[in-house]
């Protein structure tokens, strides 16, 4: 992966997001899974977010040593493992999972939503659907097929809070695939 590239492409979109996740949700912690090098946390730096990914070669964290997001902790995992491993791990306010599941290989799916919906509250999240191309794409799944499996687990699509983050994003910078692709879930407390 790009991540230089990708941080470009999208920081203008993640400052505007944090800006709408703090005047809107608020939150006292948050985690972003799937975070390449962490730069949609930088602005909750103060509230000690944490990033997960996974990096076979560590480059991921390598790449934000040298960066401005050095304060925020990243965590080496495969989220294609059990989190349960990792018992140290908070419940946050809020998570970001933005274009990630596509990337899972289906045999770990179940997995992978078990591991992101025991890590938060609320979710933002966004996966793209069939049809849309990119690196790594192997399990496109249309948004209800998601929402399905959320609320399988006990989170419920937030159709206030998803339509209110969207119209606020498509004022300002943002990726076509973000208003496309994304929405809010909120459950299990």
């Amino acid at each position: 992966m790009d991540y230089k590239k990708i941080e470009e492409e999208e920081s203008p979109q993640a400052l505007r997001l944090a800006r709408w996740i703090n005047r809107e949700l608020n939150p006292q912690n948050i985690v972003d899974i799937g975070c390449a090098t962490g730069f949609y946390l930088f602005p909750f730096k103060n509230i000690n977010p944490l990033g997960i990914d996974y990096d076979e070669n560590d480059q991921c964290r390598l790449f934000t040593k040298h960066r401005k997001y050095s304060e925020i902790e990243l965590l080496n995992f495969d989220l294609t493992r059990s989190l349960k491993e990792l018992s140290t791990l908070d419940r946050y306010d809020v998570g970001i999972c933005l274009e990630v599941a596509e990337h899972i290989d289906e045999k770990f799916e179940n997995i992978f939503m078990d591991n992101i919906v025991s890590l938060c509250r609320t979710l933002i999240f966004s996966a793209a659907p069939p049809r849309q191309t990119g690196d790594g794409h192997i399990n496109l799944k249309a948004k209800a097929y998601w929402l399905k499996q959320f609320e399988r687990r006990g989170m419920l699509y937030d159709a206030f809070e998803s339509q209110a983050m969207l119209g606020y994003m498509q004022q300002g910078a943002h990726m076509g695939w973000f208003v496309n692709n994304a929405f809010i879930v909120s459950g299990r407390y």
